[in-house]
């Protein structure tokens, strides 16, 4: 943070005026900035002098490359990069400032995820980083830290342009391996060729977390947790988390192979699986008559869903609604919406009494 404090009063390229420190990490700091010729808040991005290959021109060539690179990407779960800067011998990247909060924090202040929750999430990296594959571009440093989670339930992956210092090499100039231990590839902690797997590989342990509330491994320092990544398989989610479904566990075992060849190939592959798990397993739950009454031939959505969903669209339910197989609660959760009544689907913004009294008939009270 003293690197950047200490800059022209806090502007760069007499455009960015930087606001108010928001992360900081090892290789960088990030502030909340204006842009004063466009009028809108950004985040810009100073890395440390120390850190970063300021004295090698062809590595800064390289980082500048890969930030170009990087904001060609227009995608809904990317945060763009807007600019590039290098001055007074320190580099920083301007970038669209996201109102939200980092997925570690989240996951620190509310624990495990629920699974619908979680695979939402993972679902909207992998569509990220399908469009960074698409465009050569490996992102290297997967972790909740670099997933923001907007105000509206959206997840959006950061960081890139800076996590590919080196064309084709797991090693920067310095010798030190990218990423972060704690969701280090194998192929990263041996510095072998590093591929789209590598950060398939990643979101898998981010989706660990997920579900657990925890990464999968700890040790004394970032070498022992990175060489245990590259020697042993993950614990089973069952060994954290027992309450998780079963079949959820040959999903993420499959993104977290230590042989990058037997985990999922593109991140489009895991999508793919994440969405025929939600087909088979994230479904309605039908309410079983109550005993002593005749038996109905409708299945019948649970109260508290009804009333969300239908009580103020002033919508009668059909009985085909409950065959579509489309879990309301579950469906917004995908959508990382939280279904609660919204006055703007009504015709009066009041409530309606009529689903409810139907309701009441349906189940013969």
């Amino acid at each position: 943070m003293e690197a950047f404090a200490s800059t022209d009063v806090g502007w760069v390229a007499r455009r960015y005026e930087a606001i108010t420190p928001i992360a900081s990490g090892g290789m960088a700091t990030v502030w909340r900035g204006w842009d004063h010729f466009i009028g809108r808040y950004v985040a810009i991005k100073a890395l440390h002098p120390a850190d970063q290959p300021a004295l090698d021109p062809h590595a800064a060539a390289r980082f500048r490359r890969e930030a170009q690179a990087a904001a060609q990407i227009a995608h809904p779960n990317v945060v763009m990069i807007y600019d590039f800067i290098v001055e007074r011998g320190q580099q920083f990247l301007i970038m669209e400032f996201v109102d939200g909060v980092n997925l570690k924090r989240f996951i620190a202040d509310h624990g495990p995820l629920p699974v619908a929750r979680a695979l939402g999430i993972t679902d909207q990296i992998c569509a990220a980083l399908a469009a960074a594959h698409a465009r050569g571009l490996i992102h290297r440093d997967i972790k909740p830290q670099n997933i923001l989670l907007t105000v509206d339930g959206r997840a959006r992956l950061t960081d890139f342009g800076i996590v590919r210092l080196a064309d084709g090499d797991a090693l920067t100039h310095s010798g030190i391996v990218l990423g972060t231990a704690d969701y280090l590839a194998p192929e990263q902690a041996r510095g072998d060729r590093l591929g789209p797997q590598t950060d398939i590989y990643s979101l898998g342990v981010v989706l660990f977390e997920m579900l657990t509330g925890t990464p999968p491994f700890t040790g004394a320092n970032p070498v022992s947790i990175a060489m245990r990544h590259a020697t042993e398989a993950l614990p089973t989610l069952a060994s954290r988390n027992p309450h998780l479904p079963a079949d959820l566990e040959a999903l993420l075992r499959k993104a977290v192979e230590r042989e990058p060849k037997r985990r999922y190939r593109t991140a489009t592959l895991m999508s793919q699986a994440i969405h025929a798990y939600r087909q088979r397993h994230l479904r309605p739950t039908p309410i079983a008559p109550a005993a002593g009454r005749h038996a109905r031939p409708t299945t019948f959505w649970r109260i508290d869903i009804l009333v969300c969903h239908t009580a103020d669209r002033n919508v009668r339910p059909t009985v085909g609604s409950a065959d579509r197989n489309v879990h309301p609660t579950k469906a917004a959760a995908d959508r990382n919406v939280h279904p609660t009544v919204d006055p703007a689907f009504t015709r009066t913004g009041q409530q309606s009494a009529r689903p409810l009294r139907w309701l009441t008939r349906a189940l013969g009270r």
